[in-house]
């Protein structure tokens, strides 16, 4: 007689399901999220306990409210394919630490925005919103494009509608004839064309024009319900106006500033210290005030909160010295930006997109933070690290419970040496639904197949395509990803795909003749050399 053992995914399972629901909620909450999608892989019910919506909305909360704030960091060099960093204050009070940790690749794409852990980025055509925990990212759909158009892209979430909106403000410039071509008039703008996308929505919406200009890149403040941002009504002031919209009522309109904002030099950058608006002001003497809004609306509400005196952090060197002094003189928001404040109400402050450091009011010191491998120039922005995501409508294919097929392969340029993956996806009956192609360079034959699944099933998971069968033709990728033993370069892509099979049940690997991967082997063939953007197919080729 054999005797049943269990395995320890089924100890871990029943042990679990023995203990109340908000003991596990307040254990499971206050993990760090990358805990979280490690233990996703224990089981099926450990998957399904971390996936509730309850435990994440909860473990959100718990992110949100941590005793120190946190940040993502972008490098703002191509070279490093604009790599993200999260960096977080939770052990700064207690233990004097602050983690500092390089997130896994997502895209070649470019720092936006940040709103409820979620992140709004874009690349030359694209708009995204993403996670760039759980690496799930959604793209938007595409605006017009307009001829010579400069734009200002903000992403919120207003409370009562719990809908999350994408702004764009596009400006349209005139267009002239130099040396015999026409080229792009850098001073006068001719019109701003107001666009706004309720996510989830099929298309963007025109709202009007906006008599303000935003063209040039400034932070916004997110405060009830509405975006913030500062303005300059011409050229020839350095004076600001403080503008809102109202993420509900899609309504433009002036926020009064406290009457000190008279002179030609305040108001610089905004941010938001503790639920409450905020501002940074110059005014003669250099130094940098810190204004808070206590009331909002109340434009006698307005305090001056603190001063932070002139510093230079020593890690600057000398031409960034040059750097620092211009800047100072046209743009004194592009040198010195407040952060937040620390639970110990010390204040982080950022220079010149180069150094963070610690101004404590108490002591008028400045202390300088370093980390392994911070980017030489970078973005930052706050961020709560999570697994939040906006829940979308599925589509009628994945509505209808119908198993689709995604079909991975690759194609070898013998002339330059260089790789491509392939994909092509089709509804349970056969018809063409996406295909899609990756320029990867030079690269092994393991990671070609393995782009190809992870582009693939990347889309899907967009889609809302939850029942799944992926199709390739290379048992070896078979047994690499069930087991983990491929080459270590392949990895991390391993990881990533089994992350996203851990998450959905309904997706298998199948091993399938290579004829059957014919067009999947096609679409690699179409190569786009040194275009590294994932390129899909509506059509059937």
């Amino acid at each position: 007689m054999s005797k049943h053992v269990k395995t320890s995914g089924q100890q871990t399972s029943n042990m679990m399901e023995k203990l109340p629901q908000e003991i596990i909620l307040g254990i499971l909450s206050r993990l760090p999220p990358t805990s979280l999608l490690q233990s996703m892989l224990v089981c099926r019910a450990w998957r399904r306990l971390i996936r509730d919506p309850l435990l994440v909305a909860t473990h959100f909360s718990h992110m949100a409210d941590k005793d120190g704030p946190s940040f993502i960091f972008q490098s703002n060099r191509p070279s490093s394919s604009y790599q993200l960093f999260f960096i977080d204050f939770s052990d700064f009070h207690s233990q004097g630490k602050v983690m500092f940790k390089k997130l896994p690749d997502l895209m070649s794409i470019y720092l936006v925005d940040s709103c409820n852990g979620l992140l709004c980025m874009r690349d030359a055509r694209w708009i995204y919103i993403c996670n760039p925990f759980t690496r799930v990212y959604l793209q938007l759909p595409k605006l017009v494009n307009y001829p010579a158009q400069v734009g200002h892209i903000a992403f919120g979430f207003h409370q009562t509608t719990k809908q999350y909106k994408v702004i764009q403000v596009v400006y349209l410039r005139q267009l002239v004839l130099l040396g015999g071509r026409i080229d792009v008039a850098t001073s006068t703008l001719v019109q701003s064309q107001v666009h706004v996308l309720t996510i989830g929505d099929p298309s963007w919406r025109h709202i009007g024009t906006l008599p303000y200009d935003l063209t040039r890149p400034m932070p916004k403040a997110l405060v009830n319900g509405r975006l913030h941002w500062l303005s300059k009504p011409n050229n020839d002031t350095t004076a600001s106006i403080l503008i809102s919209f109202d993420l509900e009522t899609e309504q433009f309109q002036e926020v009064a500033k406290p009457d000190c904002c008279g002179s030609n030099r305040c108001f610089h950058h905004l941010m938001v210290l503790r639920g409450f608006l905020s501002a940074g002001a110059y005014h003669d003497n250099d130094e940098l005030e810190v204004w808070v809004m206590k009331e909002y609306g109340i434009k006698e509400s307005w305090i001056k909160e603190f001063t932070i005196g002139n510093h230079l952090p020593p890690t600057l060197q000398q031409n960034d010295l040059l750097h620092f002094n211009m800047a100072k003189a046209r743009f004194p928001n592009s040198s010195v930006r407040v952060l937040c404040i620390l639970r110990n109400d010390e204040i982080l402050l950022e220079y010149l997109n180069r150094v963070v450091v610690v101004f404590d009011p108490r002591h008028g010191t400045f202390k300088e933070l370093t980390f392994d491998a911070m980017p030489h120039w970078y973005k930052i922005v706050v961020h709560v690290g999570s697994l939040n995501w906006i829940h979308i409508p599925s589509s009628e294919h994945a509505k209808s419970g119908m198993c689709f097929s995604l079909n991975t392969g690759g194609a070898a340029n013998s002339v330059f040496g260089f790789f491509v993956s392939g994909g092509v996806i089709r509804d349970g009956k056969g018809n063409w639904v996406l295909g899609c192609n990756r320029f990867l360079g030079k690269c092994s034959v393991a990671v070609v197949e393995l782009w190809g699944i992870l582009d693939g099933l990347l889309i899907l998971h967009k889609q809302g395509y939850n029942e799944v069968a992926i199709h390739f033709d290379n048992l070896e990728i078979v047994i690499g990803i069930s087991n983990s033993i491929l080459e270590e370069s392949s990895s991390n892509l391993i990881t990533r795909i089994q992350q996203i099979l851990a998450e959905e049940e309904k997706q298998s690997l199948r091993y399938v003749l290579r004829e059957a991967n014919k067009t999947a082997d096609a679409l690699a063939k179409m190569t786009f050399p040194n275009d590294e953007v994932l390129h899909m197919f509506d059509d059937l080729l």
